[in-house]
């Protein structure tokens, strides 16, 4: 199955690119498209999304087809997923 992912802030300079298609098993979580990510890119963009126990860390914001959401989301073929970065106020 084919996901969109669209990446914004700091996790578009680790990735090097704004957006990228990948192939996925079918009824893979949002959280496990992540850890591919995270093996592909390596451990500063690992660091970035996920804590050490492999969870979405809370300075990310994730959305499937422009809506937040959990990281725990079963993805369906063409969907897109997008990293934000949490947005903090003062």
């Amino acid at each position: 199955m084919n996901i969109k992912i669209s990446y914004y802030g700091q996790s578009r300079q680790l990735a090097g690119k704004g957006d990228e298609q990948l192939d996925a098993e079918d009824n893979v979580t949002a959280n496990a498209v992540l850890k591919i990510l995270s093996e592909k890119y390596g451990e500063a963009f690992s660091t970035l999304v996920l804590s050490d126990e492999g969870v979405l860390r809370k300075s990310i914001l994730l959305s499937v087809n422009d809506e937040i959401t959990d990281p725990n989301q079963t993805l369906s073929d063409n969907d897109e997923l997008s990293l934000y970065p949490a947005l903090s106020g003062g």
